[in-house]
């Protein structure tokens, strides 16, 4: 398991860089232009259906599957998928029909600000688009089964898939046609698709059921999806309000805001999710045998980890934004202009970076013990907090503003969820774990300061060369520090990512 572990965490960290290559290829060809901002309303309308309609499907289907097992057999669990499948494919034309219905009306949500010509262009864009929500939805719910099954490395290859067809697409959409651009997506997810179920299949799959709305078991998905859906759609509409009021802003002002989550996503998504994705049938399972000590060790090790990686992270963003963003994206048509706005968002996004990562491992915890009505809750709190903070500080500060807002709605929500989380099942976290916070924090701060005081900039003319030379000797002085102080002690984090033979067996 520890090799398998290590391949996840090799693998999800390549496709993440080539998810950030892609990004960077729309950012050469088409800077933060009418036609990316146009492109990326035409992905966020799938990606919310699938936001929604996905996570609450893969965060339901692991501890009912699991449950099923315990109280029936493998076989019913499976018959169980099937049923999942056929009702979530059921729920899906509906949505496509919906959208058809009511497409200008639902763009113009999204998009408030564009005028005619980028109105267009993300229309035709999304009518190719939205066909990707079959697909992902499939996807969601086989990546459950073989994450179920300790097929964990399967699951991490679709992202190669997905971002090898975008990018061709993006080249291609540049020299042939920009419709290409939703083809790409299109082919993408097909792709995807097919690749998971081949393996799913292949791993003791099959469809046998037939389809059952009174299943108990369908009831119980649903019980407890409906929370997370309304949750999810919650967090959506978090993304739409910024999305909206960025369109009234300035043409560009929606990809800048993009690029820089990109940067911000690649960072979070290579830790915690992996993290996540590793850890959550075994959080699962902790709490239906009701093994509060191994959860509790699971998930203060989890925190630490997060902790030692993000503090580090988000001092040396605020410190170094503007260069980071010059040297990741300033070519093609990413102009000086577009630096700027993009930096701005990157600099207030990462003030955020460390509560969205605690926010995810604590819902990842009440999922756990099926509770969903939580998250909802949060959700709720959450967005009402944003849309008040983004409409005042968008006026104030612009793109800065919306980011602000948004990662202050994060650490207020967070605070919630650790509160809820304590109250119903006591302390989660060993003692001293605030203390090493600050430690983690403080050491950060120190290496700052020693590199500012070291002056590189003096010594190296190119900017480029000096922000990576910066970057890792920032990362070597706090890797140094932590171990002198023992923060890192690799037998306690490989702990988190190797799966022990007894949980296995229970």
């Amino acid at each position: 398991m520890k090799k398998v572990a290590i391949y996840i965490v090799i693998i999800t960290v390549f496709s993440r860089f080539l998810g950030f290559g892609r990004e960077l290829t729309i950012a050469y060809y088409y800077g933060a232009s009418y036609i990316s901002d146009a492109y990326i309303v035409s992905l966020i309308i799938p990606t919310v259906i699938f936001g929604i309609i996905g996570t609450g499907v893969m965060s339901g289907i692991i501890p009912i599957y699991i449950r099923i097992m315990e109280e029936k057999n493998e076989d019913e669990s499976k018959n169980f998928l099937s049923n999942v499948l056929y009702l979530f494919v059921i729920i899906t034309s509906f949505l496509l029909i919906l959208f058809y219905l009511f497409k200008e009306k639902i763009l113009r949500v999204f998009a408030i600000g564009f005028d005619e010509n980028t109105m267009a262009l993300a229309s035709n864009l999304a009518e190719i688009t939205i066909f990707t929500i079959y697909f992902t939805v499939i996807i969601s719910i086989f990546t459950g089964y073989l994450q179920l099954k300790d097929k964990f490395i399967i699951p991490a290859l679709l992202g190669l898939i997905y971002n090898i067809v975008i990018i061709t697409s993006i080249v291609l959409s540049y020299y042939v046609n920009v419709v290409m651009l939703g083809y790409g997506a299109l082919i993408a997810a097909f792709l995807q698709m097919l690749f998971i179920l081949y393996f799913a299949f292949k791993n003791g799959f099959s469809i046998k059921a037939k389809l059952n709305f009174y299943d108990k078991y369908i009831k119980a998905l649903f019980i407890m999806c409906i929370p997370i859906m309304m949750s999810q759609s919650i967090s959506q509409i978090n993304v739409i309000v910024d999305k909206t009021i960025a369109s009234t802003i300035s043409e560009g002002a929606i990809s800048a805001i993009n690029y820089a989550d990109r940067v911000n996503s690649l960072i979070l998504s290579t830790v915690v999710m992996t993290i996540s994705t590793l850890i959550y049938p075994r959080m699962s399972k902790f709490a239906i045998n009701k093994d509060f000590k191994s959860l509790k060790n699971v998930i203060t090790l989890t925190i630490r980890i997060i902790t030692l990686i993000l503090v580090p992270t988000t001092v040396f963003l605020l410190n170094y934004s503007e260069g980071i963003t010059r040297l990741i994206f300033e070519r093609g048509n990413f102009s000086s202009k577009d630096v700027n706005f993009t930096s701005k968002a990157l600099l207030f996004y990462s003030l955020g970076m460390i509560f969205f990562a605690y926010r995810e491992i604590l819902t990842k915890i009440l999922f756990s013990f099926q509770n969903s009505k939580i998250p909802l809750i949060n959700s709720l709190i959450a967005l009402f907090i944003n849309i008040i903070l983004t409409i005042y500080l968008a006026r104030q500060f612009g793109i800065s503003g919306i980011v602000l807002a948004t990662s202050l709605s994060a650490l207020i929500s967070t605070i919630f969820l650790y509160w809820n989380v304590k109250k119903l099942y006591g302390e989660i976290l060993e003692n001293g774990e605030f203390l090493r916070f600050l430690k983690v924090l403080f050491i950060s701060i120190f290496s700052i300061e020693l590199l500012q005081i070291i002056k590189l900039e003096n010594i190296i003319e190119n900017t480029d060369f000096y922000i990576i030379l910066t970057g890792g000797c920032y990362i070597f002085i706090c890797a140094l520090l932590l171990i002198l102080v023992k923060e890192i002690e690799i037998k306690k984090i490989s702990k988190v990512l190797v799966r022990d033979k007894t949980s296995n067996n229970k």
